[in-house]
C-alpha cells in the first residue's frame, strides 16, 4: 500500500525530490501529511530550461525519485545520466524518474510522436496534388 500522498509543491514550480519510497501515483486526500516528503533528500539544479526540454543537475544521498511538476502526457521521455528511463506518474498528474544515490544529470524531454505520420500524409497529398495538376496539364497538350 502506498503511503499517503506527499504535498509536493515544486520549489519554483519545477521539481522535488521524494525517497526513497515512490511518489503516489493517485491524487486525493491525505490528511495533512506524512508520507516521503517530509525532508528533501538532496538538491536539484536547472542546467537548461526550453519549452520541450528541461535539464537537471541532481545530487541526493540516497536512491530517490525526482517529481517533473509538468503533466504527464506520453509524448515526453526522460534520460538520468544518458541512459533511457521510464516516465512514472505522480501526483496523478506528474512526472517522475526514480534516481541512484549520487550525482546525476536528468534531462526530461518532449518529442510529438505524430509527426512523422504527419509529413508523411502531406508529402502524399502533395504528391497526388501535383500528379493531378501535370496530368491535366498533359492531357490538354496532347487534345490542343
Amino acid at each position: 500500500m502506498c503511503p499517503p500522498p506527499p504535498a509536493v509543491p515544486p520549489p519554483g514550480g519545477w521539481a522535488e525530490l521524494v525517497g526513497p519510497s515512490p511518489p503516489p501515483r493517485g491524487g486525493g486526500g491525505g490528511g495533512g501529511g506524512g508520507g516521503g516528503a517530509a525532508s528533501s533528500p538532496g538538491s536539484i539544479s536547472v542546467l537548461e530550461e526550453h519549452p520541450a526540454e528541461r535539464r537537471f543537475h541532481v545530487a541526493t544521498d540516497a536512491p530517490a525519485y525526482l517529481v517533473f511538476a509538468e503533466t504527464w502526457y506520453p509524448g515526453w521521455s526522460a534520460t538520468v545520466n544518458g541512459a533511457p528511463v521510464p516516465i512514472l506518474r505522480a501526483n496523478l498528474a506528474f512526472q517522475a524518474v526514480a534516481l541512484p544515490a549520487g550525482e546525476s544529470e536528468v534531462v526530461f524531454r518532449y518529442r510529438i510522436n505524430d509527426f512523422g505520420a504527419g509529413a508523411a500524409i502531406s508529402a502524399g497529398a502533395l504528391i497526388a496534388a501535383l500528379a493531378l495538376l501535370l496530368g491535366g496539364r498533359i492531357r490538354r497538350g496532347r487534345a490542343g
